[in-house]
């Protein structure tokens, strides 16, 4: 368990480095394809990236020579705390797993059939969205 949360602190670190936890988990793929980390180690890396993340909007919020420096450093606290609080809903408990059992059946049915990626691509991308806008557009009218 704490090999987790050093591996949670190295996505951290090296994010904190590049500035972009885009680059970082994009670094990541090939060493999946390899088969040079695990998927556990690369969820671990993730978790720590997204974390990593949250310190150039903590640095801009510092630096800012805003009116309001106490609400924009509240805004870059609360994307930290929101991070930090995923990894403990997602990894610090032993049971809270789903992101791990999901990518697992999802990479196993699209590696078995394209549509499946491909209709995940577009209702995720796609079509999720515009419904969730056709909802907000149908209930701001009524206000």
């Amino acid at each position: 368990m704490f090999v987790g949360y050093l591996f949670i602190l190295v996505g951290m670190v090296i994010t904190v480095i590049l500035h972009s936890s885009g680059v970082f988990t994009s670094m990541l793929v090939p060493l999946a394809g390899g088969d040079v980390l695990n998927l556990m180690q690369i969820y671990e890396l993730t978790l720590g990236s997204n974390v990593g993340t949250t310190t150039t909007g903590i640095f801009a919020a510092l630096s800012a020579q805003s009116r309001f420096p106490a609400q924009t450093l509240q805004v870059a606290l609360c994307h930290f705390l929101f991070n930090v609080a995923g990894i403990l809903m997602f990894y610090a408990f032993p049971h809270t797993t789903l992101p791990i059992w999901a990518s697992e059946r999802f990479g196993m049915l699209s590696a078995k059939n394209i549509w499946f990626s491909i209709g995940y691509l577009l209702v995720v991308f796609f079509i999720a969205p515009a419904v969730t806008m056709a909802i907000y557009l149908a209930t701001a009218r009524e206000q």
